[in-house]
């Protein structure tokens, strides 16, 4: 299965991820269906984890100053 060059950089972009969840959080607020009310709650949560991991990685990736010398 091909998966879709846009998702993919949304997922790499915690800003992006941070909007989808709050998007969720919104859709939550006005909704009276319990359930439903729930998972869009979780989605919110998964987006926001994919955000924090994602600062996470970029942060490994970033090269880090030893003794005064950035490694490349």
């Amino acid at each position: 299965m091909r998966r879709r060059r846009g998702a993919e950089e949304a997922m790499q972009n915690p800003e992006v991820c941070r909007s989808r969840a709050v998007k969720c959080m919104l859709l939550a607020r006005e909704t009276t269906d319990f359930p439903y009310k729930l998972m869009l709650l979780s989605i919110a949560q998964l987006w926001r984890g994919i955000a924090e991991t994602s600062e996470q990685v970029d942060a490994l990736r970033k090269p880090k100053p030893i003794m005064g010398i950035v490694a490349r």
